[in-house]
């Protein structure tokens, strides 16, 4: 009796490393943006190098006082500030003057595999 080989008709998996080489990326540690992104979740952003390029309503990581803020950003009615929401309600919107912000960066894409969540 002759047997006969399946071909293995499934697609090649993609290698993420692959997609993301030479793309800045950041890991989310913390919750305060879930249930939009949690922990683990891999976010692919551009820097903004002048504030008047910030996309009310859109995430964004901002660097103040040495430490990362992982937010929605939205006008202030202070001139020269913004409030920095988190989509987790259990943290209050944060007011930051834009003269502090030393760094903001606009997330363009996420990914996350089933089990993140």
């Amino acid at each position: 009796m002759r047997t006969q080989k399946i071909k293995d008709v499934r697609k090649p998996r993609v290698n993420v490393c692959q997609l993301i080489k030479n793309q800045p990326i950041y890991e989310v540690t913390g919750v305060s943006m879930l249930p939009t992104y949690g922990p683990g979740v891999i976010l692919g952003y551009r820097e903004i190098t002048n504030s008047k390029f910030l996309q009310f309503g859109q995430v964004h990581l901002f660097i103040i006082n040495n430490q990362e803020v992982l937010r929605r950003v939205m006008p202030s009615e202070k001139p020269n500030e913004v409030i920095l929401i988190a989509d987790n309600k259990d943290y209050s919107p944060i007011e930051v003057k834009i003269k502090d912000i030393y760094r903001a960066f606009l997330i363009n894409w996420s990914f996350a595999t089933v089990t993140d969540f």
